[in-house]
């Protein structure tokens, strides 16, 4: 037979629910305006590291540098985006890196 306890505070810590810490620190409406208006971004890490990487991958595409042989991933994300601009946008070749970016730190 299964038994269940009354959820203590330290329990919720424990998994991470905290909703009115939430709202207290990350969606009060001072930090949503200065979100808004581009004076902080709470964004993870990785996302700018995503960027920088398809900006430089863009710029050595431009530039006629490859990659020596086989297309690497990036290359591909950007040439779907060339082939179905319908279907990739910008934010699915940064969705699709932060992917990448998140698959990797996991195998490491």
């Amino acid at each position: 037979m299964v038994t269940f306890r009354k959820r203590t505070v330290i329990d919720r810590l424990e998994i991470g629910q905290y909703p009115f810490l939430d709202k207290l620190f990350w969606k009060n409406p001072v930090i949503m305006w200065l979100s808004r208006h581009g004076l902080y971004t709470s964004s993870f890490p990785a996302a700018p590291f995503a960027v920088r990487a398809i900006e430089q991958k863009k710029k050595a595409l431009a530039e006629g540098k490859g990659t020596g042989g086989r297309d690497d991933l990036m290359t591909k994300f950007l040439d779907a985006k060339k082939i179905h601009p319908d279907v990739v946008t910008d934010r699915e070749v940064l969705a699709m890196a932060l992917s990448m970016v998140f698959a990797g730190s996991e195998t490491t």
